[in-house]
């Protein structure tokens, strides 16, 4: 993992402006707009539903905490080739403004298979897309400290402490997310 003053440096590598996008010819568009696409994350969360909530867990139906329920569950369908990650005590985010789950995210964009690209949104990105992970915080401070994937239909699916991975109604977190990541090809 990167320290707290590289994050300017991943935040420029793994995010474009449209400019960008647009100005080399190559036109973007997120991940799960495609059907196929879109059935396989939900195949794969599907699988997941029930694994209790495992601090630093990474294994379907034992265990896997909300980072690493996100990134296992895009690894899983292809879409990172690995996933990196480093020690993290339960209570870092009672502990500093370190953003350790933004900063997994633009580590690991390095990772993504071929012509994918992670864009990262301040706050909700409005219409929330289905296939969006979003970052939250349930803290003043807001350093981010809980993620999710947006199912639509103001659904999310993460992994949570008491209840382990499960779907809940978004509408309870909107006002928490902190940045929206979105995948993008293509």
């Amino acid at each position: 993992m990167c320290r707290f003053w590289e994050l300017g440096k991943l935040f420029r590598n793994a995010v474009h402006s449209d400019e960008e996008r647009y100005s080399v010819g190559i036109q973007m568009k997120p991940y799960f707009e495609d059907e196929q696409h879109w059935g396989e994350l939900l195949e794969e969360l599907e699988e997941w539903k029930g694994t209790p909530y495992r601090h630093l867990g990474t294994l379907k139906g034992r265990g896997v905490d909300c980072t690493l329920f996100v990134a296992m569950s895009l690894k899983n369908i292809g879409l990172f080739k690995r996933i990196e990650y480093e020690y993290y005590s339960k209570d870092w985010h009672l502990h500093g403004q370190h953003d350790k789950v933004l900063m997994s995210y633009l580590d690991n964009a390095k990772n993504l298979r071929d012509g994918l690209r992670i864009d990262v949104m301040e706050e909700l990105a409005l219409p929330p897309y289905r296939g969006d992970i979003e970052l939250l915080s349930l803290f003043k401070y807001g350093v981010i400290h809980h993620c999710g994937i947006y199912l639509g239909s103001d659904e999310m699916i993460h992994a949570l402490g008491t209840r382990g991975v499960h779907i809940t109604h978004f509408g309870a977190w909107k006002g928490h997310v902190r940045r929206t990541i979105r995948l993008m090809e293509k």
